[in-house]
């Protein structure tokens, strides 16, 4: 049974919820994803990544497991999509701030397909509050029957202190 204390915080949380979705007023600077599988071949694929922003730069904390071994920063890489990790649309960035790619995003894993690091003064045109709910994907080396780069882990960029499950 949930007590009164419980449900006045669980009401503030959703009263807070809504009223970030709704107003760009909200200011938010820090946002996160929670990072899972979405390939087959990389089934254990987890981790967390942090997006900092000051106005539209943003810097880019990264831990992840599980990444193929050896991966080189020319074939993994990070990208912020319009859409969601199910259906993703095109790479989310302001015409002239062409950003993501394994240029600008991209990492290296070690022989254990550990990858740790930070990103810094990325610019996509758009700031924290443009980013929530936005899908952060992991892409990984070229299938080689289709010699595409893979998506390989997906999270949605929620901001840092709400719940995973935010843009539900």
């Amino acid at each position: 049974m949930i007590n009164a204390k419980h449900r006045t915080t669980f009401s503030a949380r959703k009263k807070a919820r809504r009223s970030l979705k709704s107003s760009k007023s909200s200011k938010v600077d820090t946002l996160r994803a929670k990072i899972e599988s979405e390939d087959r071949d990389w089934d254990d694929l987890e981790g967390y990544v942090y997006v900092y922003f000051d106005g539209d730069e943003m810097d880019i904390s990264y831990d992840l497991e599980d990444l193929p071994e050896k991966c080189q920063d020319d074939e993994c890489y990070i990208a912020i999509h319009e859409g969601d990790c199910d259906d993703l649309d095109d790479k989310y960035h302001k015409s002239g701030n062409k950003v993501w790619d394994e240029d600008d995003t991209g990492f290296s894993t070690n022989k254990n397909g550990r990858a740790a690091g930070m990103l810094f003064g990325l610019e996509s045109g758009y700031d924290a509050n443009d980013n929530v709910c936005r899908a952060l994907v992991i892409y990984g080396p070229e299938d080689e029957s289709d010699d595409d780069i893979d998506v390989i882990g997906c999270g949605m960029l929620v901001p840092e202190d709400e719940d995973l499950d935010y843009c539900d």
